[in-house]
């Protein structure tokens, strides 16, 4: 049985019967996910896409799969539709709309660090742990709780945006999560914003007081 952390279900996702068939076409396709505007089933296609995008956007609460930034409204200059196990491998392009392998996830996360990297897997090739959580190094978007593993907080005030990703001890998959994705380097990046407002205290006024606070909240 496939593993699955979220609601509503992997299994409450249903495609119509003329979906199906435009996506047995398209897999026929060098790139069926990524279908000419020419192709007469592009319109189609891109209705898929949503609907799927809709689905996992409810099951994550607006927020990506990694590093849990909000998306909500964001559009598709911020977020993406994430192939798990990477549509571009040959041996994976058959998932390309299976809905357990897409996710949720902002563009930073998928572009700059998933990219079409598979080393986080750990059978490559045993079709049946494809659905399985522990054949991920990773928090996987669809097998495992985040918050079982990473605890997000976030503050902002007056511009200044401040979050800690507090990993569970005793979760590798906290730790590779962390590391894969450079969430430090997220946590770094509000502080020294928070830093740098304190500087500007008295131009900043109240905003600045509470950056100072924020600061000192997660300076640890």
């Amino acid at each position: 049985m496939m593993d699955d952390a979220y609601t509503p279900a992997l299994v409450e996702f249903e495609l119509t019967a003329d979906e199906i068939t435009v996506i047995t076409l398209v897999l026929a396709t060098a790139k069926p996910w990524d279908v000419k505007t020419n192709h007469p089933h592009y319109t189609d296609v891109q209705a898929i896409k949503k609907k799927i995008e809709g689905f996992h956007l409810n099951r994550h609460n607006n927020q990506c799969c990694y590093c849990r930034r909000f998306l909500g409204g964001a559009g598709h200059f911020m977020i993406d539709r994430e192939h798990v196990l990477p549509k571009s491998v040959p041996a994976y392009r058959p998932l390309t709309f299976t809905i357990w392998n897409l996710g949720i996830s902002c563009k930073r996360c998928n572009m700059e660090y998933k990219k079409e990297r598979v080393d986080f897997v750990i059978d490559g090739a045993d079709e049946e742990a494809f659905q399985k959580s522990d054949n991920y190094r990773l928090i996987h978007p669809n097998f495992d709780n985040y918050v079982e593993h990473i605890s997000h907080s976030m503050t902002q005030a007056d511009g200044t945006i401040v979050q800690k990703f507090t990993r569970h001890a005793g979760s590798e998959k906290a730790e590779y999560t962390y590391e894969f994705f450079n969430l430090r380097g997220l946590e770094v990046d509000g502080f020294d914003e928070a830093q740098g407002a304190i500087e500007k205290e008295e131009i900043l006024g109240e905003g600045a007081i509470e950056a100072r606070a924020l600061a000192e909240r997660f300076g640890q």
